[in-house]
């Protein structure tokens, strides 16, 4: 019986059990591994497929950019090809009618473009005003730098329009003058020095008429006074006050040339300055004692936001009492800017000469007058047709007044 059983079993295997158990030992972990690695997993292949879709998506995507263009390009070349048949036709004697333009079906992109001007327009008129500025009505302003050369008289108004410009003005003068006198044959040298403050408050109407005319009106009330001290033995002096209507100023101005290329706009004017106020009070000049013609004419040059202003002038008085004053000579120069539709701003240089005046037709020499006045002045609407003006001028001469301010409200009113 033992013998036996050693007969059945495989001789090799006893021969060799350590190579039989190495390569059973391969065989079973070599299986498994190599099948992992050819078989992928269900999450790998849906990951796979994710991708392959998002490249499909982004070539559709292409497509369609590249099918827009396309049919842009192909509207481009119907226009082109309209237009080339339009000129041929012109060219054969305009028999060639042009074929109706093909209805194209509008894009995204021509939908979106023929949108966004009226959304902009839209979103603003509807936005808010950011703060610290100042929406002015176009008409209602009418432009605050017109309205100023309109109170200067370097522009007029408009057919049917009207001026009513309230108005007050100061002005103060110290003049000091030298003269010898004969006193009982003795020669006294004498000093005399007159200090004037004048308050003037009064209306000017300007109405604008066909022709490109307008007509003007101005009457002052003057308020003056007046410290006289002079030296002569011994110092004496007054202080006087007057106050009275001045004199009545009629005047018409027409436009002459509009400004065209470099031509500017022309306003020629001619004022009669009556003789109908009161002259004086308690000694107290208070207008003068003459009627007087005054012819001007202006030139006026736009170069935006500035307006440049050149003023040339001549008056004459008529004599009275055997006094006849000497002519006077003007001349002037201004810059307007306008610093926003509601605001402007002003610098002028305006000069004059009066010829000696005459007294029984006898020249009285050293009885000219020679003065300058340097002005600023700001104009701004403050409502509908209404316009705040303020200047200020020193004098530059012995014979100008040392300084003045002038203050006026005019209002602007349609008429017909």
């Amino acid at each position: 019986m033992p013998a036996a059983r050693r007969t059945l079993q495989p001789p090799h295997l006893g021969r060799r059990p350590l190579l039989c158990s190495v390569w059973l030992t391969v065989l079973t972990i070599g299986m498994p591994v190599t099948a992992s690695a050819a078989d992928p997993t269900v999450e790998e292949l849906l990951r796979r497929l994710d991708e392959r879709r998002a490249v499909v998506e982004d070539l559709e995507q292409r497509l369609e950019d590249r099918e827009a263009s396309v049919r842009q390009l192909e509207d481009r070349v119907e226009q082109l090809e309209r237009l080339v048949r339009s000129i041929a036709g012109s060219a054969a004697g305009g028999d060639t009618a042009a074929p109706p333009e093909p209805a194209v079906p509008p894009t995204p992109a021509r939908q979106a473009a023929d949108r966004e001007p009226a959304e902009t327009a839209q979103a603003s008129d509807d936005a808010p005003v950011p703060p610290g500025q100042v929406t002015v009505d176009p008409e209602a302003a009418e432009r605050a730098l017109e309205r100023t050369l309109v109170l200067t008289g370097d522009l007029l108004l408009p057919v049917g329009k009207a001026d009513i410009e309230p108005f007050v003005s100061y002005e103060y003068d110290d003049s000091s003058s030298s003269a010898l006198l004969n006193a009982g044959g003795d020669l006294i040298a004498t000093d005399r020095r007159v200090e004037r403050d004048e308050i003037t408050a009064g209306l000017n109407l300007r109405v604008g008429l066909p022709f490109d005319s307008q007509v003007e009106l101005g009457l002052p009330y003057n308020f003056v006074r007046q410290q006289d001290n002079q030296e002569l033995a011994a110092a004496t002096g007054s202080d006087d006050t007057a106050s009275g209507l001045g004199d009545l100023r009629v005047g018409v101005a027409k436009t002459l040339l509009r400004e065209e290329g470099w031509i500017p706009d022309l306003v020629g004017r001619v004022t009669w300055d009556s003789d109908t106020g009161k002259d004086s009070e308690n000694g107290v000049s208070l207008s003068s004692d003459f009627h007087e013609i005054i012819g001007s004419i202006s030139a006026i040059k736009r170069q935006d936001p500035f307006a440049f202003v050149g003023r040339l002038s001549y008056e004459h008085a008529f004599e009275n009492d055997n006094i006849q004053p000497g002519d006077r000579f003007g001349v002037g120069v201004a810059a307007f800017l306008a610093a926003s539709p509601e605001t402007s701003l002003s610098l002028s240089l305006n000069a004059s000469y009066r010829d000696d005046l005459e007294f029984n037709g006898n020249t009285i020499n050293g009885s000219d007058e020679n003065q300058a006045v340097i002005s600023f002045g700001v104009s701004s609407i403050l409502a509908r047709g209404t316009l705040l003006n303020f200047t200020a001028g020193a004098g530059l001469t012995d014979d100008s007044p040392d300084y003045s301010v002038f203050l006026s409200l005019p209002v602007r009113l349609t008429l017909w």
